[in-house]
């Protein structure tokens, strides 16, 4: 078989791969329940998933995303956490490469296809994620648009800058238009140039 997929191209000897280090990464974690061949015979799912510590945000943001595509497409998302399983992260690093070795994304959350080897960057949006799984055209890294709590959030003023706002407007007043402007720092003089004698 082996044989056979490296005659068809690049594409089927990188399925031939992924499927063995699939079976790798699944033996490891359930090696009583499944046998190497029983895991290519019972049709683990072919949407992966691979997340971990660094990305808890964009995997919330995400999961409900996911959960929706898996009622729609009738499939499952396979997870990996690879902050807590090496197999998993060996095998993120292998889908995670270009026919030239290098890295395609290089971050978390990273999505992969086993059907067609099409892969997504990080978190984005349900149409780009719903194309990415149905094998359509997508965008390899397309960011969800900006929340309203979260352009909050990046406007927002903390630390010494928060502080000296609060006090500016305690001093005039929180219905007061004017604003105090800070004292100027003083002017340092012009450096002396010394010339030899």
């Amino acid at each position: 078989e082996v044989k056979v997929a490296m005659q068809a191209g690049y594409s089927s000897c990188r399925a031939v791969i992924v499927a063995a280090a699939l079976t790798a990464v699944s033996a490891s974690l359930r090696p009583r329940r499944l046998s190497t061949l029983g895991f290519l015979r019972r049709g683990d799912p072919y949407l992966l998933e691979f997340s971990g510590k660094s990305a808890a945000d964009d995997v919330k943001k995400m999961s409900p995303l996911i959960r929706r595509l898996e009622r729609k497409l009738k499939t499952r998302v396979r997870r990996f956490d690879i902050w807590n399983d090496p197999a998993a992260y060996k095998l993120f690093l292998l889908l995670d490469k270009t026919p030239g070795g290098k890295s395609c994304c290089g971050g978390l959350p990273f999505y992969y296809n086993r059907k067609t080897g099409q892969i997504v960057c990080g978190a984005t949006t349900y149409e780009n994620l719903e194309n990415w799984a149905t094998g359509q055209s997508h965008m390899l890294s397309l960011p969800p648009p900006v929340t309203t709590e979260e352009l909050k959030v990046k406007g927002r003023v903390t630390g010494p800058n928060a502080r000296l706002a609060r006090l500016t407007k305690k001093e005039i007043g929180p219905d007061s238009v004017e604003e105090t402007v800070p004292p100027a720092l003083p002017t340092m003089p012009a450096p002396v140039t010394m010339r030899p004698t």
